[in-house]
């Protein structure tokens, strides 16, 4: 199953009515913004269509490394810097090794978040099939960007989604999948 795959596995399972038509009758794009990767998966009607897919290294980690650039000896791989980056406004800071004071990052992320967002949504708009009606984000990077992709997308006349919780609902997917297979096999 593909990254991102689950996320819609997972979406179809809640019970709200969020997607009309309901998913089995869309073509859909799923955007899973993981730390290495965005893979940008096709979903024609629930079939996962490899061809027009696609795996993107502009992810997590290169915004981690615009974020380590604006602060003198932060290293772009900390986990403190990755932990810090990912709470909420107002208790976002980081103390790179050597440093007295720790740096505030909500004015840095500020700064940052819409330019990356801009720049994941023009790679995304430059892949996405024209059949695509709507696009679900998952991974820790589509509920971190949601806000500013959302209205992005919104503009490009798709309707967005975002798979709640973003950082699990893939391996919940994957989770519900795994579970049907098993069933068949007794």
């Amino acid at each position: 199953m593909p990254e991102g795959f689950g996320s819609l596995i997972w979406c179809e399972a809640q019970d709200n009515k969020e997607f009309v038509p309901e998913l089995p009758e869309l073509s859909v794009a799923v955007v899973d913004i993981g730390h290495q990767t965005t893979d940008l998966l096709m979903v024609d009607r629930f079939r996962f269509a490899r061809a027009a897919s696609k795996s993107d290294s502009f992810a997590m980690n290169k915004f981690y490394e615009q974020v380590a650039s604006k602060i003198p000896g932060a290293d772009p791989q900390s986990l403190s810097l990755l932990e810090g980056v990912n709470k909420p406004e107002g208790q976002r800071f980081y103390r790179p090794r050597g440093a007295t004071k720790p740096t505030n990052l909500d004015p840095i992320i500020k700064d940052l978040r819409e330019a990356f967002a801009n720049e994941l949504s023009e790679r995304l708009v430059q892949w996405l099939p024209e059949r695509v009606t709507d696009v679900v984000l998952t991974g820790g990077g589509g509920e971190f960007f949601w806000e500013v992709l959302q209205p992005l997308l919104k503009d490009a006349n798709l309707k967005a989604h975002l798979a709640q919780p973003s950082r699990k609902a893939n391996a919940l997917g994957q989770f519900i999948y795994a579970e049907a297979q098993l069933a068949t096999i007794k």
